[in-house]
């Protein structure tokens, strides 16, 4: 089980029943999240703790509103690192956040997962 599981049931709720949404909500957030990772990582790269900061609190919300609670919650950690500018702690955050993205399900299975 990854960090990017989404509480499929909880969503579904938040969206009042609509699966469709769900999927399209589930589709759109996998595909953005390989980016804001490669955002995470390149400003973590430059030092630039402030853009980290803010790229993992646009982060944590998405995963939030999305019901991937073990997401934003590290997403939280890596803000907190950032601001205590804990370098070591902060690559290893960034590094299971990667790494939980690279084992997420993918647009099929999540598909499959919200029918």
């Amino acid at each position: 089980m990854s960090n990017y599981q989404i509480d499929l049931e909880q969503l579904t709720q938040k969206c009042l029943g609509n699966t469709d949404l769900v999927e399209k909500l589930v589709i759109r957030f996998q595909a953005s999240l390989p980016q804001l990772i490669d955002e995470i990582v390149q400003a973590a790269n430059q030092n630039d703790m402030v853009d980290v900061r803010n790229i993992a609190h646009r982060l944590k919300g998405e995963a939030g509103t999305m019901c991937a609670g073990e997401t934003s919650s590290l997403a939280g950690r890596i803000i907190e690192m950032a601001s205590s500018e804990h370098r070591k702690e902060l690559v290893l955050l960034i590094a299971e956040l990667a790494c939980s993205v690279t084992t997420s399900p993918t647009q099929e299975e999540a598909a499959i997962a919200v029918e």
